[in-house]
């Protein structure tokens, strides 16, 4: 799932799925594309259908057949539960406040979980720079918090994420538990 970019005014809802054929695949890809084509998506007022798109210039958003150093997260990652901040109760924010070391450790967490992902997804390139906050990197976004009602990840193991490569990446890039929900969409970075 990927979500809408590419303008200054834009959502970030998910209005498109980038369906992706590894080179050694089975099915030809006319097959895949004709199988995924008039797919039935929801019930009732959330019905939607697949359908193929007439052009393809918008993957390039997402570092698909380029090169970037820096990616940033429009969708925060879902990481794994020893990533997750510890949760205050709303009543009790200032009695339960967290202090600069614990803040820091949350964050020590959270990065060394995204190398983790990096790791998993078969990223093994030079990582100079991660850094990881609960507010929209990408302008226009919404807090990590905003995407939890709708998965079935804690909001408190919702981070966004940017990172900064030794070299060119080329996309698209998404990590996280919640990759295949439209969570951990990363496009590179300035994207304005």
């Amino acid at each position: 799932p990927l979500p809408s970019i590419g303008h200054a005014h834009v959502d970030h809802q998910i209005r498109r799925v980038l369906v992706e054929a590894p080179a050694n695949c089975p099915i030809r890809a006319d097959d895949l594309s004709w199988a995924c084509n008039g797919v039935e998506l929801g019930e009732g007022a959330n019905r939607s259908w697949l359908t193929a798109a007439q052009e393809d210039s918008f993957v390039e958003y997402f570092g698909v057949g380029q090169g970037a150093t820096h990616w940033r997260t429009l969708t925060p990652a879902a990481l794994p539960e020893s990533a997750k901040r510890r949760r205050i109760e709303p009543t009790r924010r200032v009695a339960e406040a967290k202090n600069a070391s614990e803040r820091a450790h949350e964050q020590q967490q959270a990065c060394m979980a995204v190398l983790t992902a990096l790791r998993h997804a078969r990223f093994n390139l030079d990582v100079l720079d991660v850094v990881v906050q609960r507010e929209p990197i990408q302008s226009h976004g919404a807090r990590a918090e905003a995407f939890a009602p709708s998965t079935r990840f804690a909001k408190e193991r919702l981070w966004h994420v940017a990172i900064q490569f030794g070299e060119p990446v080329q996309g698209p890039l998404v990590l996280g538990d919640g990759r295949f929900l439209g969570l951990g969409v990363f496009a590179p970075f300035p994207l304005e």
